[in-house]
C-alpha cells in the first residue's frame, strides 16, 4: 500500500520511490499533471530494477527533479505557498498581495477577501483550499467547467459568460452577489444554487426546458426566451427581464414583484396577468391596449411607447412617469381621476393637442 504520509520512503519491492496515487490523492490538477510527467520521464529510463536493495532516490531522479518534487509537497502542506505559486501561475500578485488579501485559517483553508479578475484564462486550476471569496470571480473565457472547482461560497459575482454548456459545472452553495451565465443555449446539467442575492443572468437560453430556478433571486434575467413553456419562476422576486417572449400564452407571473418587470417583445397583452402592485412596467412593443389590465398602482413608470393609440386604454389610478411617445394623437386618452406625481411623456402628439391637455389637465406635467 502506498505510504502517503512520507511519499519519498523507497519501496522494498521495487526499490524505487513510491509514487502510486499521490498526485491524484493530494496535489490539484496543475500540480498532479507536473508530477506525473516527472514520473513518467523516470519510468521510461527505469521501468524496472534488479537490484531492490542498497538503491536511493538519488538513483531513480535526477537532483532537479527531486527539487521539484519537494516544492509540490510543500506547497501543499503549506497553504500559503500554495497560494504565492497558484497566485504566481495567473499573474494575479505577489506575496505582499497575498498576505494582505488572504486570510489562512487553522484548519488549512483559506478565505480570500478581494475580487479575482481570470477573464484571460480558458482553463483554471482554482485551489480546493479557498472555501470562501468575498468578492467576485471572473471567469468570462472560460470554455468548458471540466476539472472547475470553485470555492463552496461567493459573496460577490460570479461571471462565466462564455460557457457553452453546463456539463461538470458545480456551482457554490451560495452567491451573495450576481451569477452570469449568458453562454448558455440549453439549462441541461444546469444545478443553481438556492440563493441568489443579485442578479440570474441567463440570456443566452431559448428554452426553459430544464430549468430549475433558485427560490429566492434578486434579479432575473431570461431575455432569449421566445416562449414561457415550462417556465417556473418563483413565487417572489425583485427585477423580472422577459424581453424575448413574444407571446404571455403560458407565463405565470410571480405573485410578488418588488421592483420592475421587463416585457417589451410583447406584441399583444392577451393571457397577461399583472401582480396587483409593482414599481415599473415596461410594454414598449405593444401596439394596441387590447386585453390589458394594469395594476391599481404603479409606484414609478409605466412605459406603453409602442401604443399609436389610446383606445381602451384605462391607466393604473396612481403612476410616477409615465410613457406613451408613440401615441400619434391624445383622441380616446383618459387622464381623469389618475395621480401622477412625475410627467406624462407625448413625444409625437402635436404641440396644439398638448396645449388642450395641459388646459385640461392642469395638474398634471405634461411633455
Amino acid at each position: 500500500m502506498p505510504n502517503f504520509e512520507n511519499p519519498f520512503i523507497i519501496s522494498q519491492k521495487t526499490g524505487t520511490p513510491n509514487f502510486e496515487g499521490f498526485g491524484d490523492k493530494f496535489l490539484s490538477n496543475g500540480d498532479a499533471a507536473r508530477f506525473k510527467s516527472i514520473l513518467g520521464k523516470k519510468g521510461e529510463k527505469n521501468p524496472g530494477n534488479s537490484n531492490p536493495k542498497g538503491i536511493n532516490l538519488e538513483s531513480a531522479m535526477s537532483y532537479e527533479e527531486i527539487e521539484e518534487l519537494k516544492t509540490v509537497e510543500e506547497e501543499r502542506l503549506d497553504p500559503l505557498k500554495r497560494i504565492i505559486a497558484w497566485a504566481k501561475k495567473y499573474d494575479l500578485g505577489d506575496e505582499g498581495w497575498i498576505k494582505e488579501n488572504f486570510e489562512f485559517e487553522d484548519d488549512g483553508t483559506v478565505i480570500c477577501n478581494t475580487s479575482l479578475y481570470l477573464d484571460f484564462v480558458t482553463e483554471l486550476d482554482f485551489p480546493e483550499i479557498i472555501k470562501y471569496v468575498r468578492g467576485c470571480i471572473y471567469l468570462n473565457s472560460l470554455i468548458s467547467a471540466k476539472g472547475l472547482k470553485l470555492p463552496e461560497k461567493i459573496g460577490g459575482n460570479l461571471s462565466l459568460n462564455d460557457l457553452a454548456s453546463a456539463v461538470g459545472l458545480k456551482l457554490p452553495d451560495e452567491i451573495g452577489g450576481s451569477l452570469s451565465l449568458n453562454g448558455l443555449t440549453s439549462a441541461e446539467d444546469l444545478k443553481l444554487p438556492e440563493k441568489i442575492g443579485g442578479y440570474l443572468s441567463l440570456n443566452g437560453l431559448t428554452s426553459a426546458e430544464d430549468l430549475e430556478l433558485p427560490r429566492e433571486i434578486g434579479t432575473l434575467s431570461l431575455n432569449g426566451l421566445t416562449s414561457a413553456e415550462d417556465l417556473e419562476l418563483p413565487e417572489e422576486i425583485g427585477n423580472l427581464f422577459l424581453n424575448g417572449l413574444t407571446s404571455a400564452k403560458g407565463l405565470k407571473l410571480p405573485k410578488k414583484i418588488g421592483w420592475n418587470l421587463f416585457l417589451n417583445g410583447l406584441t399583444s397583452a392577451k393571457g397577461l396577468k399583472l401582480p396587483r402592485k409593482i414599481r415599473t412596467l415596461c410594454l414598449n412593443n405593444l401596439t394596441s391596449a387590447e386585453g390589458l389590465e394594469l395594476p391599481e398602482e404603479i409606484e414609478f413608470n409605466l412605459e406603453l411607447n409602442g401604443l399609436t393609440s389610446a383606445l381602451g386604454l384605462t391607466l393604473p389610478k396612481k403612476i410616477d412617469s409615465l410613457y406613451l411617445d408613440g401615441l400619434t394623437s391624445a383622441k380616446d386618452l383618459k387622464l381623469t381621476n389618475i395621480k401622477i406625481e412625475g410627467y406624462i411623456y407625448l413625444d409625437k402628439i402635436p404641440y396644439y393637442e398638448k396645449q388642450e391637455l395641459r388646459k385640461k389637465y392642469p395638474n398634471l406635467s405634461i411633455v
